[in-house]
């Protein structure tokens, strides 16, 4: 037969809702701040790639998000 076990999803659950989403909103807090000239000027290709920092954070805060509403429905 089928062997299965209880599997304690609490350590998943907080690293989809604080390891992981945190640093996502750190890194997009402070690409904000350098898009913005709070550290000094930004060049073109330097705001090039922050947009492409906040394109890709953006993306994985949301795949985490569904990620999320899909292992933890009520």
């Amino acid at each position: 037969g089928l062997d299965l076990h209880v599997v304690d999803i609490g350590p998943l659950r907080k690293a989809l809702s604080h390891d992981l989403r945190t640093p996502l909103g750190i890194m997009l807090g402070n690409a904000e701040l350098i898009k913005e000239g709070v550290y000094g000027p930004v060049t073109p290709r330097q705001s090039e790639a922050l947009q492409r920092i906040e394109a890709h954070a953006e993306r994985l805060s949301d795949e985490l998000a569904q990620l999320s509403s899909q292992l933890f429905v009520k």
